[in-house]
């Protein structure tokens, strides 16, 4: 049973607004939908996520939507790694990733 719009905020919707359109992106990555500052989309906690308990594959996801909202900033868990995200993922992840690349896009 997927509980995660149960951990949302209760706000109206927007597709063009930057943290709904990341948040969904971030939700597409299994090891995500369960962490916290994807739902609502908080990039800090993300980043302490992805420092903290997150799995290997859940690292490299965070790392990701954290350089696609904004690749500029130092975030605590470093910078995306191709290569490494790869290495790591599953079928799904690889997918959640490949779809995004056929349409980039950042914040």
């Amino acid at each position: 049973m997927d509980l995660t719009p149960m951990r949302r905020r209760h706000r109206r919707r927007n597709p063009d607004d930057p943290r709904d359109r990341i948040e969904r992106l971030a939700l597409s990555f299994p090891t995500l939908r369960w962490a916290r500052g994807v739902a609502p989309f908080d990039p800090n906690e993300l980043d302490a996520w992805a420092c903290g308990p997150a799995s290997s594959g859940g690292f490299h996801a965070a790392a990701f939507i954290l350089g696609v909202w904004n690749h500029y900033a130092d975030w605590g868990c470093g910078k995306f790694d191709l290569f490494r995200a790869f290495d790591t993922w599953d079928r799904e992840h690889r997918e959640a990733f490949v779809a995004w690349a056929q349409d980039p896009w950042t914040a």
